[in-house]
């Protein structure tokens, strides 16, 4: 069970349950291996909506932050040579890469999608 106060709210979780917002990702042990495939396996569609919320130079605020937390559900830190999402490094595809020089530069970007694949893998 996963206790969280939002106001003056309190909220029980099972852990089976997905997480609430306002009290953010569970971490669950031993589940590590599993979580690695699970977000390694998910799609990431980065959307025009995450582009125009993102932060230019901004490692968890630019749109791929913002896609992957979509679609994982936990925050990610994005730097040019790694993705850590939950704890666990992800190479940074080229696509990818190419995106956050050209969104960076203020240069006009498109939606995309890509796939994590972990280091060392």
């Amino acid at each position: 069970m996963v206790r969280c106060q939002v106001g003056s709210h309190v909220i029980v979780q099972a852990a089976e349950q997905t997480a609430h917002p306002k009290c953010g990702p569970r971490r669950r042990p031993g589940t590590t291996s599993d979580r690695r495939t699970q977000i390694g396996e998910q799609p990431v569609k980065v959307t025009s909506a995450d582009i125009t919320a993102g932060r230019a130079g901004h490692q968890t605020l630019d749109p791929i932050g913002f896609a992957i937390a979509r679609a994982t559900g936990r925050t990610a830190v994005v730097m040019s040579h790694a993705i850590r999402v939950g704890g666990v490094d992800f190479r940074t595809p080229r696509s990818v890469r190419r995106f956050i020089r050209a969104f960076d530069s203020g240069d006009n970007v498109a939606p995309f999608g890509f796939r994590l694949k972990e280091i060392g893998r």
